[in-house]
């Protein structure tokens, strides 16, 4: 909520800019209006980008330093052998079996 003196003080800045002059409150209030758009575009960004972030970095689970461990042994052994697609088919299949293997015990 807007107190009075805020209130007033934006209704002589209006009755200003309604008679088109340019006085030092109304070059303050201009500065200001651009900083708080200024301010709330770059937190926009912020938050786009954060997101991102957090999209893009998901945490290393188990499975996935599984795979690891066997696509390293996969190509050290014949590193030219399938698309990268089935090779990574075949790396994660090895990790939810050493998963399984790991449940089982």
């Amino acid at each position: 909520m807007l107190s009075d003196e805020i209130r007033e003080g934006l209704a002589k800045v209006n009755e200003k800019f309604a008679r088109n002059e340019q006085t030092a409150d109304v070059a303050i209030a201009n500065t200001l209006l651009n900083t708080m758009q200024f301010v709330a575009e770059i937190a926009a960004q912020l938050t786009e980008l954060n997101e991102g972030l957090q999209n893009r970095f998901q945490p290393v689970l188990l499975r996935d330093q599984f795979a690891l461990a066997a696509l390293a042994g996969v190509l050290s052994d014949n590193p030219f052998v399938e698309s990268p697609k089935e090779l990574a088919n075949r790396v994660y299949s090895y990790a939810d079996a050493m998963i399984s293997a790991r449940e089982e015990k």
